[in-house]
């Protein structure tokens, strides 16, 4: 998954939920979620909740008197392992590896074992 720095999700921006998403492998709760983001503990749930109608997030299920947990879907997983670079395009990829095979070339020539 690519994202652009600028994106919003669930009105949020796509670099900081890719950073919640990626510090809570095993389970995220409003706790985690006002630490890692500095946003109050409302403002964690409703983001989680809204995060989970989303498909990023199902809720995990807690132990007895225990705050509520959420766990990273598949889509929340490729959200938090998402990259904010461009694509490499075909051509420039070709040009690259022949360049580098030119290199390795040369020196392997300049390299060559006397017997």
């Amino acid at each position: 998954m690519r994202i652009r720095p600028d994106d919003l999700v669930v009105d949020f921006p796509a670099k900081q939920i890719r950073k919640l998403l990626r510090q809570s492998v095993d389970s995220l709760s409003a706790r985690h979620a006002t630490k890692i983001l500095g946003i109050n503990s409302e403002q964690a749930i409703q983001l989680l909740k809204s995060l989970e109608r989303k498909g990023y997030l199902k809720q995990h299920p807690a132990l007895p008197n225990s705050e509520q947990r959420w766990k990273r879907t598949v889509k929340g997983g490729a959200l938090a392992n998402a990259l904010f670079s461009k694509p490499v395009s075909r051509q420039s990829a070709e040009k690259t590896m022949s360049d580098f095979l030119d290199r390795i070339g040369k020196v392997n020539v300049r390299r060559e074992p006397e017997f």
